[in-house]
């Protein structure tokens, strides 16, 4: 029986493969315990990010559905986006409206983590009527995020929260929307594009994750159409029929008739007899909802 041992050169390398064995998995549990809480971070950004576009998404479907109001997206830009919504009844606000703002401030300074976040500012009221909103967006800039005005209406008040952290849309001087629209009117915007790009470490892996979602507003307030016809009847005579008018909302409309050159309007009714004379003229009809969106229709008439 043979019972020769190692040799000294084959503990050697022994020892050597298994330091380098002992090397690499000591390497990666090092790696594994500096990357571990930067991926708990990131999986926890994206979760609230998640959370946060189901209710923006949540709270757009179920905005307002008063028909009286133009328009219940009340400011809509790439970082800023201020629309009505259902809240809890207050005083004479007895349909619990309020009104939500979610914005992303500017943030040009690299290595800066403080404004890589959404916030979400409130306001609420307690008066018959909704009070102006405190966040206009003049000359598409957005008024600073967050913002609180220098004063509050009566019967109101407005609060500011973190909506979600990790948001970099704008990090860093990015220029990434956060929401996009399908109309440049507010009026007529149906659908709401979310777009987060959510990171907890820019400088560090893991690598930002991109989340899209988007929102259909079903109870914004829709522009009426308006059609008219023109029949003459004789002796000067023109009946002027607006009845091919309609409102998407099934809101009652009002009519003004204008001769096209003149500042007055010549009847506000649906159904006109008007005894202009024999001759050609240029009749526009406008109608209204009772939200104060207008449509109009010109027509070129001529009376016998």
């Amino acid at each position: 029986m043979n019972e020769r041992g190692f040799t000294l050169i084959e503990l050697l390398v022994g020892v050597t493969m298994a330091l380098i064995v002992f090397g690499i998995v000591g390497t990666t549990l090092v790696a594994y315990q500096r990357d571990a809480p930067r991926s708990v971070r990131q999986n926890d950004s994206q979760d609230q990010a998640r959370v946060l576009s189901a209710r923006i998404i949540r709270e757009l479907r179920n905005v307002a559905s008063s028909r009286t109001a133009p328009s219940l997206v009340e400011a809509a830009g790439p970082y800023d986006l201020v629309f009505q919504t259902v809240g809890s009844p207050s005083g004479q606000n007895t349909a619990g409206l309020v009104r939500r703002r979610y914005c992303v401030p500017s943030d040009s300074a690299p290595g800066t983590e403080t404004n890589a976040a959404m916030t979400v500012q409130q306001q609420t009221w307690t008066t018959a009527t909704a009070p102006a909103n405190p966040w206009p967006i003049a000359g598409g800039a957005s008024t600073a995020c967050p913002f609180a005005p220098a004063s509050v209406p009566a019967g109101s008040s407005i609060s500011t929260s973190r909506a979600a952290g990790g948001v970099r849309n704008r990090f860093a001087g990015a220029n990434r929307p956060v929401f996009s629209y399908d109309s440049t009117a507010l009026a007529t915007i149906t659908t709401v594009g979310i777009d987060l790009f959510v990171d907890t470490n820019a400088t560090q892996p893991p690598a930002e994750t991109e989340l899209r979602s988007s929102a259909f507003v079903r109870n914004q307030n829709q522009i009426p159409v308006a059609s008219f016809t023109a029949t003459p009847t004789g002796g000067g005579h023109v009946l002027l029929n607006g009845g091919g008018s309609s409102d998407p909302d099934n809101q009652q409309l009002t009519f003004k008739w204008f001769r096209v050159g003149t500042a007055a309007a010549i009847g506000t009714s649906g159904l006109l007899d008007w005894a202009p004379g024999a001759g050609t003229y240029t009749v526009r009809l406008e109608v209204t909802d009772p939200g104060g969106l207008t449509a109009s229709e010109t027509k070129t008439v001529s009376v016998s």
